[in-house]
């Protein structure tokens, strides 16, 4: 089991009984994580930016992964660990889902972590069982036995399914990756859901797409109604967004060469209010990041 520790049973029952989306997602982040890790490879590949030989492998293991831990449920599966006497020495959730649907459904009850599938009600027991089948979905994917792109009216693309948890309960992905010569660009549609309710929302990115000789860049646009200052039990929504841009600037290119060239990166995002997967920030939000990136044949 893999430990995130040092923190007190009142630091995190205070950040339940104020902040719940946040305290969810320390549930949910690890998973969020693996799933977005997917994403990225699968358009690496589908894109035919890296060889299969490369990622697949990985890819495989990790999705199958995430898939086992989302149904571990179906088998009524507990992860067999002890809260441990020091409260320093605990891990900060244990059973990332049990954890999570149970704090979801009953966000008032006594505190404490390692939540086992018998500590369930029959109501949060149906809740896993909905997220084990959901879980499934990740599977709808041709990627998991090496195809990575169909031939349609001149263009390649490939598509997969998805699922994941969300602050505020769960949601489900239809992907789509389209590549033609310089074209690379990845549609989503996304269905949130609430403890009773459908939120849909939406993305696209566009990633090297050459402004000038050396200024190369990628955008990302996402749209989302998520429910009511994001609770679980809400039966309303907002509407929310965010644009991620990402600009590179190449130099010391080397024709040729293994190392093509060299680029400074600058990127931005700005977002309002809402879940969106890899940003930290439940709240309105701008960001800046710097890199550089290493271009070869």
């Amino acid at each position: 089991t893999a430990y995130v520790k040092g923190v007190t049973d009142a630091q995190l029952k205070n950040l339940r009984d104020t902040e719940l989306p946040t305290y969810i997602r320390l549930h949910t982040a690890g998973l969020e994580s693996d799933y977005a890790l997917l994403l990225r490879s699968a358009s690496l590949m589908n894109w035919q930016k890296e060889m299969k030989k490369v990622l697949l492998a990985e890819y495989f293991i990790r999705k199958l992964s995430l898939v086992s831990y989302y149904g571990m449920g179906l088998l009524k599966t507990n992860a067999g660990i002890k809260e441990e006497a020091n409260e320093l020495d605990r891990d900060i959730v244990g059973h990332d889902i049990y954890g999570a649907i149970r704090h979801l459904h009953r966000p008032e009850m006594p505190f404490y972590r390692y939540t086992n599938y018998e500590d369930l009600t029959s109501e949060e027991k149906r809740f896993v069982k909905r997220v084990g089948f959901r879980a499934l979905f990740n599977l709808a994917d041709p990627l998991l036995w090496g195809r990575t792109r169909f031939h349609f009216k001149g263009y390649y693309l490939n598509l997969s399914g998805g699922y994941g948890m969300a602050p505020f309960g769960d949601y489900l992905d239809q992907h789509i990756w389209l590549n033609k010569n310089t074209l690379k660009m990845h549609f989503y549609l996304r269905e949130f859901e609430s403890r009773n309710t459908w939120y849909p929302a939406f993305g696209m990115d566009v990633v090297d797409l050459n402004l000038f000789e050396k200024i190369s860049s990628n955008m990302t646009l996402h749209g989302w109604n998520q429910p009511d200052k994001l609770k679980f039990n809400a039966s309303s929504g907002f509407f929310g967004g965010a644009i991620d841009l990402l600009i590179k600037y190449k130099f010391l290119k080397n024709g040729d060469k293994t190392i093509r060239a060299l680029s400074a990166n600058i990127g931005i995002v700005a977002k309002t209010e809402g879940f969106l997967i890899e940003e930290a920030a439940l709240g309105n939000h701008v960001g800046l990041r710097f890199g550089m990136s290493i271009w070869i044949k």
